[in-house]
């Protein structure tokens, strides 16, 4: 059974369940519902993580016992569908098997051939570093927002966190990618998984990867190709 740690945010735990639906379907030819893996879906509400700040022991703690209750509920393998709350899996691995939404963007970036990419993402995702030295290991770079374009990140991932799919935050991110390619990427990385519920690469005009895409496609390949990783 493929678990997923959701609710950061809601509307994006939905978004990433419909990306492996969809994969099944396009990749694995699922027609009926049997063709389906079986999917446990736990909605936590975890404190707030978009800016700089949070408590990292109180939110380690929410996701330490949500895995848990997945993998005590029958989950082989996990992942957390947020991009800011990777920088636990190491300390969570301890807990249950989990994959790596920053590991499977990196095997990602690198068949792409592209080696300069902007990165969108919560400030706390930015401020931790890990997409930054996960991509650097393997020749990669990442160019983060400069403050103004951060803040306007901010803003636009609030705002869809609210229910706003208005043009307003698709603006906004819009802009923020326009100085991005000005200082150099080649692509763009949508590292908050809300963010693909606004844009996508027909948008910016650029290759860009849907990081709520590459770990639903992930899970569903783990599991498809070799069941529950506990088995």
């Amino acid at each position: 059974m493929i678990g997923m740690l959701g609710g950061m945010g809601p509307e994006s735990t939905a978004y990433t369940y419909m990306r492996m639906i969809r994969c099944c379907q396009q990749e694995y030819g699922a027609k009926l519902d049997s063709d389906f893996p079986p999917i446990l879906v736990y909605s936590v509400p975890v404190p707030d993580v978009v800016n700089k700040g949070s408590n990292d022991a109180e939110v380690f703690e929410e996701l330490r016992k949500g895995v848990k209750k997945l993998s005590d509920a029958g989950a082989g393998f996990s992942f957390i569908a947020c991009n800011t709350m990777q920088g636990f899996i190491p300390e969570l691995r301890k807990t249950a098997p989990m994959l790596s939404i920053v590991e499977e963007t990196v095997k990602a970036a690198g068949e792409t051939g592209i080696s300069s990419w902007g990165i969108l993402a919560t400030e706390t995702t930015i401020g931790k570093g890990f997409y930054q030295k996960a991509f650097s290991e393997t020749g990669l770079s990442v160019i983060k927002p400069d403050a103004e374009s951060q803040a306007k990140v901010t803003s636009a991932i609030r705002d869809i966190l609210a229910g706003g799919r208005n043009s307003p935050a698709k603006e906004k991110l819009l802009q923020a990618v326009e100085i991005l390619r000005k200082n150099g990427a080649e692509g763009i990385i949508l590292a908050c998984t809300d963010l693909p519920i606004v844009i996508s690469g027909k948008d910016t005009g650029m290759k860009t990867i849907d990081t709520a895409d590459v770990i639903a496609r992930a899970a569903v390949e783990r599991y498809m190709k070799k069941g529950d990783m506990n088995e």
